[in-house]
């Protein structure tokens, strides 16, 4: 029997000093993901993938827009690129194919911070502004 509780707390910590561990994982970027636990014990999703030779992490979602971005609409439009909306600098870091509605994932430059996009939202924003880079 456990003689301590595990809390909300304690899995939070936990996850933050993982995470830490595994930041320096050689050519890898390694995510700590989503906990469950009960009283004695928990368990982490953790994501291992690849960083390609130009800093791109290869993800099953960087896989998806690589293979499946033509048929969604989004021709012309790479992995990677970058483009504005509202104010904000994008860049597309995948596509989720499960997602009807907003299957086109992205990160805020600033923060860093997943966002997730419709296709017409990122058509109409490249239309607009055009493709701010690869």
């Amino acid at each position: 029997m456990a003689t301590q509780q595990m809390t909300r707390s304690m899995v939070k910590e936990l996850r933050t000093r993982m995470q830490a561990l595994l930041n320096d994982f050689a050519g890898m970027n390694v995510n700590v993901g989503n906990a469950s636990f009960t009283d004695g014990s928990c368990t982490f999703k953790v994501e291992c993938a690849f960083i390609a030779e130009n800093g791109v992490v290869v993800t099953k979602e960087a896989t998806a827009f690589e293979r499946y971005a033509d048929g969604y609409g989004l021709r012309g439009i790479a992995l990677g690129h970058k483009f504005m909306q509202r104010g904000r600098v994008f860049e597309i870091t995948g596509l989720n194919t499960r997602a009807r509605r907003m299957p086109v994932q992205a990160k805020d430059i600033r923060t860093g911070r997943g966002f997730k996009f419709t296709v017409e939202a990122v058509n109409r924003a490249v239309n607009s502004t055009g493709v701010l880079g690869a």
